[in-house]
């Protein structure tokens, strides 16, 4: 379920987040163009530019495994108001679960 709702929401949202900037210039993940490589080229102009200026330089490195399937998603979909995203509600009980795009 989690792959079918990252896709849909991905095709439907991500022009608005690139129209209204939220997603930052420095995230690189689901973003066309933007590959592992870029976001490596980065990291090594950054450290170089502080050796460079004889400044300190730290980094916190993170990868959440299946962060889209471990995120709570009604929390997740709840936060679309805060943005102007489309309205996604999701309803679900033990024996099945749907999603209703309006």
């Amino acid at each position: 379920f989690s792959k079918i709702l990252e896709k849909i929401i991905l095709k439907r949202i991500y022009p608005i987040l690139n129209e209204n900037k939220i997603i930052p210039d420095v995230q690189f993940g689901f973003r066309s163009k933007h590959s592992s490589l870029h976001q490596l080229y980065r990291l090594v102009d950054t450290i170089a530019s502080s050796l460079e200026q004889k400044k300190f330089c730290s980094g916190i490195f993170l990868d959440v495994a299946q962060a889209f399937d471990r995120v709570w998603h009604e929390g997740l979909l709840t936060t679309n108001y805060y943005f102007y995203l489309p309205r996604y509600s999701s309803y679900s009980n033990p024996s099945y679960q749907t999603t209703l795009l309006q």
